[in-house]
């Protein structure tokens, strides 16, 4: 049986094949004098063609003066776009002029015109029903028709088509005009009616088969339904297709009936294809579907009865779209069927799916949107092969099936119990020996199930699982925060006996290590899986694994490696370095002290933060790393803070800051031997005065050794000072993927003393972080304005007036006054006026940052902010000169001016 219906496609499929040829010119003749029609194909008429639109022209003399519209065939009326759109209800003539070969037999092959048409080449007429210029007279006919006609002497050949339609939707010539060869044309006609007859009783017979598998077994409406939709399908072949089987059959047949018959298969077949879905998937169907299709039904009945011929055509304006929506719905069934796996549903789509397709491509040729054949009766015939295997498997093995059930649920009853002990040994016996933590959690308030794993007991008492509770067990025993904990809790509550969506939304959450104080810490890796019934979370599956010894070693090894690389740093940057580094640190630390010890208002507050920022800054120029990640850590947590906010919050961080600082002098003293946090410098008062007399009056001369040592030991170099800057900017560059900046100083011979030596490096500390962050371009960027890969910074200084000038600048993209502007506005701050580099001072406000996220080096808004302050505050000022500005950027160039206070702070060398 499935032998036969398959070499019925291939028959199909070889008889519908069609050597048929598009061949033209642009010109108003077709030269076709040199196109062999026995070795090449069919041709289609299709360009060159004249329309003369309310004509009924009998001979090509009549065509001088006529207004006419050059067209492409398949042609209808209200698609022509130079005079029209028309009414469908007219009549005109088509013309075409060929140059043939003289004294050569040609057949002209006509397909689907509307209503009525008249070909006229030379004295050679064919007529079907009668063309005329009254609707009244004309006599509408169907069919497909041929013309054969000779060429004489003269190898020109004119061909007239009248067109008059009446009661259609549009007018014109539908299908393709075809010429060859006599003997060419009839062998495609016999294929064409060849083809159509073979789909027609292929049909058929599936329509009876399906019929009486209906008739003897009656609980199942789907092959009736089919049997009825294979039947219309069927009659909508013989009736439209290529081979007009119908009329070739009855020539005589009606006009009236076979319309009216024609969008009967329409109507009903839409209706009885719904009910077939619906009858095969009644648990998948969406939107009553059945009930759709049952009143389609009787309303296409009572159009079919009611409206008059004429008017049918206008009821497609609401079928068409409603056929859409209807094949829409019904592979959404079928989809919801393959998705629940039921039987044949995906041979079944893919038939629907051709169905879907053809109707909507048929529609879009009837609306002239496409300019081809219809293919609505290939697609259905496929779609009733693929209904009609699926019903035939369907029926043929339901025998089968029932015989496998009935043995297969024999064998499970008498194998269901040893297989059931069987299991629950291996299960046990698994549970006993495995060296993991296994237990299900079965209700919200923390049970769990009978079976649980040996290795349990080693985690927690379980002698009795129906006591054991996993929240107050565990869960409560776990060093966990309270938030957490409560966390965990909640999400079992809503995910046990919920959808399983509640579970996946939430998982994520759930901590996957904890650690339990049982007389000693215990680390474990815990996993959480639920375990399910139809999407229903019914348990959830709770795995620990001992990762004691490995988060030891892991804690051994970031010890071992923070050792490192504080005994790297303190040999790299030297004792004395470090020493004063450390005093930098605490004296920061008293600081924040001091302002905790008072009430805390936003100034002190905003001060709080500047000296945590500058801890961070110090700790990375003196490779701290730790230390720096931890304060960069307690300044996140700031920012969500306030200054009326609780100070044992502030006290905590600090004491986090403490230990680590003694972790640190701990390594100092263990490999050093340091163990003071102050440098002691003695040196001779003459001695000194000595050394101030030759920098004030070095015409008196002093030997150049003590002038050394007593610069060593009173003072530091101007250059000294930024050695630090440097080391941080080559540690930044690398951590930032941009290459070492090139660092120029241009400066007279100065020796700091004091506190500048630390307020010059974090001077230019914070700039030269803002540089390397904010202002100089990755090389790509760079190369794109013919800057060099590595960036440049210049610093400049000179002592004028009583002060000493220091100028700071780099060549990056500058500073985005957008940008600040920007994030001005949203802080509620405006320039002193609208020049640039009153705009760019804008920078120097409290908590100001063009960056959207702060990272370790900067964009918390408090670098600039800092700097200005720490200038200030000795008498000094930071100002923007005026530079160069591209586009919106304004070439980064800083000012800073710094006193010399008599207690002689700074000299300078000569």
């Amino acid at each position: 049986m499935y032998l036969l219906r398959t070499l019925q496609i291939a028959i199909f499929a070889w008889l519908g094949l069609s050597t048929t040829k598009s061949y033209g010119q642009d010109n108003e003749v077709w030269d076709l004098t040199s196109y062999d029609f026995k070795t090449q194909a069919i041709l289609h008429l299709d360009k060159n063609w004249r329309f003369y639109w309310q004509e009924l022209i009998d001979h090509p003399d009549q065509l001088q003066g006529k207004r006419s519209a050059s067209v492409t065939l398949p042609h209808v009326w209200h698609n022509l776009l130079q005079d029209g759109p028309y009414e469908p209800d007219g009549y005109g003539t088509y013309h075409l002029r060929l140059k043939l070969k003289p004294h050569i037999p040609y057949t002209l092959a006509l397909g689907f015109v509307v209503s009525s048409y008249k070909v006229i080449i030379g004295s050679s007429i064919l007529e079907m029903g009668k063309v005329s210029k009254s609707p009244d007279k004309i006599i509408r006919s169907r069919g497909k028709r041929v013309i054969t006609f000779t060429t004489g002497d003269d190898p020109y050949v004119d061909i007239l088509i009248q067109v008059a339609s009446v009661d259609y939707k549009s007018g014109g010539i539908w299908h393709p005009v075809k010429l060859s060869t006599p003997a060419i044309i009839r062998d495609f006609k016999f294929r064409e009616y060849l083809s159509d007859a073979v789909l027609f009783g292929a049909l058929v017979i599936l329509g009876f088969s399906h019929f009486i598998l209906f008739i003897n077994r009656r609980v199942e409406l789907a092959p009736f339904y089919f049997s009825a939709f294979v039947f219309l399908v069927g009659s909508r072949i013989a009736i439209n297709g290529k081979g007009s089987l119908l009329f070739n059959l009855f020539p005589n047949a009606d006009w009236m009936i076979t319309y009216k018959i024609e969008y009967a298969t329409f109507f009903f077949g839409v209706s009885s294809l719904m009910m077939v879905i619906h009858n095969l998937y009644p648990k998948d169907s969406v939107w009553k579907f059945d009930t759709q299709a049952k009143y389609l039904f009787v309303i296409s009945v009572v159009l079919l009865m009611v409206l008059p011929v004429k008017h049918l055509y206008k009821t497609l304006v609401f079928y068409q779209p409603y056929t859409v929506f209807a094949g829409i719905l019904g592979v959404v069934t079928t989809f919801r069927a393959v998705v629940n796996k039921r039987p044949g549903a995906g041979i079944f789509l893919l038939g629907i799916g051709l169905q879907v397709f053809g109707g909507v491509y048929d529609i879009f040729v009837s609306r002239g949107i496409i300019h081809t054949v219809e293919i609505s009766k290939y697609t259905l015939t496929l779609f009733a092969f693929c209904q009609s295997f699926l019903l035939s498997r369907r029926f043929s093995l339901s025998l089968t099936r029932l015989e496998k059930a009935e043995l297969s649920i024999r064998k499970i009853n008498e194998n269901l119990e040893s297989i059931v002990k069987e299991k629950t040994r291996a299960l046990r016996s698994i549970m006993s020996s495995i060296k993991l933590g296994v237990l299900t959690i079965e209700d919200q308030k923390g049970g769990i199930g009978p079976e649980y794993s040996t290795f349990m007991e080693t985690i927690a008492p379980m002698q009795d699982s129906s006591n054991f509770n996993f929240f107050s067990e565990i869960l409560d025993k776990s060093l966990l925060s309270e938030d957490q904990k409560s966390l965990v809790k909640n999400i079992i509550h809503a995910s046990l006996k919920e959808d399983r969506i509640n579970f996946d939304i939430n998982n994520e959450k759930l901590p996957d290590y904890i650690e339990l104080m049982s007389g000693n810490k215990k680390s474990f890796e815990i996993e959480w899986v639920p375990m399910l019934s139809q999407e229903t979370v019914e348990k959830i599956l709770v795995t620990m694994r001992d990762v004691t010894e490995l988060k030891d070693l892991q804690r051994s090894s970031e010890q071992k490696d923070q050792e490192s690389k504080l005994i790297k740093s303190i040999i790299k940057n030297g004792k004395n370095f470090y020493l004063d580094t450390m005093d930098s640190i605490r004296k920061l630390l008293e600081l924040n002290e001091s302002i905790l010890s008072e009430s805390i208002d936003n100034n002190r507050f905003t001060w709080l933060k500047r000296n945590y920022h500058t801890l961070k800054g110090l700790s990375r120029q003196a490779s701290f790393s730790t230390l720096a990640n931890l304060v960069h850590q307690i300044e996140s947590e700031i920012e969500g803070l306030t200054a009326s906010s609780d100070t044992k919050l502030f006290y905590d961080q600090m004491l986090r800051i403490k230990d680590q600082l003694v972790y640190i002098d701990s390594i100092a003293a263990l490999h050093f031997g340091i163990v003071d946090h102050s440098r002691l410098v003695q040196m001779q008062q003459d001695h000194y005065e000595k050394v101030l007399d030759y920098i004030l009056n070095p015409h008196l001369g002093l030997d150049p050794r003590s002038m050394t040592a007593a610069i060593n030991l009173s003072g530091r170099s101007f250059l000294k000072a930024l050695e630090p800057v440097r080391r941080e900017l080559i540690l930044i560059a690398k951590e930032l993927g941009k290459p070492e900046p090139i660092v120029t100083v241009e400066s007279p011979p100065l020796i700091l003393d004091g506190s500048y030596p630390e307020l010059i490096n974090h001077i230019f500390g914070h700039l030269a972080r803002n540089s390397i962050d904010h202002g100089i371009e990755y090389p790509d960027e760079r190369a794109k304005t013919n800057k060099p890969a590595s960036g440049r910074i210049l610093i400049r200084s000179w002592i004028q007036e009583g002060e000493l000038h220091l100028v700071y600048e780099d060549d990056g993209r500058g500073l985005d006054l957008q940008e600040i502007r920007q994030a001005a506005a949203q802080q509620g701050l405006e320039p002193e006026s609208e020049s640039t580099v009153d705009v760019a001072s804008l920078i120097f406000m409290p908590q100001l940052s063009t960056k959207v996220h702060a990272s370790v080096v900067s964009g918390r808004g408090i670098g600039m902010d800092a700097v200005a302050a720490s200038i200030e505050q000795v008498g000094g000022s930071i100002t923007i000169l005026p530079n160069e500005k591209q586009q919106h950027y304004l070439v980064a160039c800083f000012l800073i001016r710094l006193p010399i206070r008599e207690t002689r702070s700074l000299y300078q060398v000569v």
